[in-house]
């Protein structure tokens, strides 16, 4: 929210995230993308200190999360948002975290590999997607807008890679 408040100048940010973490227990059989959006939407006071930002974060998150089980599109429905396909209804930035990807599970003596997938599309206006791999930690911007895709430091398609580090203090800088 800070980054975007310096690019833009508002004050009135709304991220939305995806949550995996349920609070119902979920049948060992259910295969699927089992996750639900919630928004994270706070004013950034430009005169506060980072930490400040930070800890209304840390407290916002905690009750986003808290309150995970609300389904989106209900929270759409409640505040009585302007559906349209061409964008979300409540917010234009998603980010994401992934943490390492766990170890593939053995099948029948099957070999299962993750494969990485690039959409020719975004989902939204803009979205940072952050994975933890390793010691290390990555983020990747996406662009909705045609053509605004692309390396760090460079032309051409693809993402933007905007930090990869190692280790703790890497972490802190990202």
């Amino acid at each position: 929210q800070i980054l975007l408040h310096r690019m833009t100048g508002q004050t009135d940010i709304a991220l939305g995230l995806l949550v995996s973490g349920r609070a119902a227990p979920v049948p060992q059989d259910v295969v699927g993308f089992l996750v639900n959006t919630v928004v994270l939407r706070q004013p950034v006071d430009p005169a506060a200190a980072f930490a400040t930002h930070l800890a209304v974060t840390r407290d916002r998150l905690a009750e986003a999360i808290a309150d995970q089980d609300s389904p989106f599109e209900a929270v759409v429905a409640s505040l009585g948002a302007d559906r349209r396909a061409d964008r979300n209804p409540i917010f234009d930035v998603l980010v994401t975290w992934q943490d390492d990807m766990p170890a593939m599970p053995a099948m029948g003596g099957l070999q299962v590999v993750p494969v990485d997938t690039v959409l020719p599309f975004a989902k939204f206006d803009l979205s940072f997607h952050i994975q933890r791999e390793g010691a290390a930690i990555r983020a990747v911007r996406r662009n909705h807008r045609p053509g605004a895709d692309r390396p760090a430091g460079g032309a051409g398609p693809g993402p933007a890679v905007i930090g990869a580090g190692r280790g703790p203090a890497a972490a802190d800088r990202q």
